[in-house]
């Protein structure tokens, strides 16, 4: 297929996966795999009402099949919401696909780095003002507790905003996209997680057309763009 890469590992790539896994240390096992197993948990909305999908499964004989399925569908039936479900392991690959289609196609990443840009404006107004509502509150009398968690948390906000910055590049989503698809199949499946939740704000599926909505989170395209030049 038009693409596609030699099935042989290269010597260096192999290191690098090796040092993957070393640096994961103790997360193999159990321990990198969420409960349900579901690569887009938290992820997944709906729509036509706009609610969660959450991960489910059924077992039929020996074989289990996984499913994510609107929440007010799954936990009030279809008079709630006809919402959707979707196999879950085909919606998986559709969705890693589309990512990696992304960082392949030129006219795609100028598009998606524009998005991006115009999401990382909105995401910048919406921190800058809960700067300032964490900085008035901490002028008020508070528990040591409370300001503590309002001191961290308004630690957390400046180093977001720090990193939206800078805005984001073709050359910066193209890095941010191509960092781990050489070695995708060899991270443990709590990397694999963690890189889909720095790229991926939220996936929107309409099930009137079967159109996909994938938001990407412009301050984990920086992170994953700055691990990657680091590592390199």
């Amino acid at each position: 297929m038009p693409g596609a890469h030699e099935a042989l590992i290269e010597a260096d790539l192999w290191a690098a996966v090796q040092q993957q896994l070393a640096d994961n240390g103790t997360a193999g096992g159990a321990k990198a795999r969420n409960k349900t197993n579901a690569l887009l948990r938290e992820l997944v909305y709906c729509g036509r009402c706009g609610s969660g999908m959450v991960h489910t499964f059924t077992t039929r004989g020996p074989r289990r099949h996984r499913y994510y399925v609107c929440a007010k569908l799954h936990g009030e039936g279809a008079d709630a919401c006809p919402g959707a479900r979707l196999a879950a392991g085909t919606f998986e690959q559709f969705v890693l696909d589309q990512v990696r289609t992304l960082g392949t196609d030129e006219s795609v990443i100028a598009g998606t780095a524009e998005a991006a840009n115009r999401l990382a404006a909105e995401r910048h107004d919406q921190l800058a003002a809960e700067a300032r509502r964490t900085e008035r509150r901490l002028r008020a009398p508070l528990s040591e507790g409370d300001r503590t968690q309002l001191q961290e948390r308004l630690v957390a906000i400046r180093a977001e905003l720090g990193s939206l910055a800078s805005g984001i590049d073709d050359r910066t989503l193209r890095t941010a996209l191509g960092s781990f698809q050489p070695v995708w199949e060899h991270l443990f499946p709590a990397e694999q997680e963690r890189i889909l939740r720095l790229l991926i704000q939220r996936i929107t599926f309409h099930p009137d057309d079967g159109d996909v909505d994938i938001d990407l989170r412009p301050c984990g395209i920086q992170s994953l763009a700055a691990e990657s030049t680091t590592n390199s």
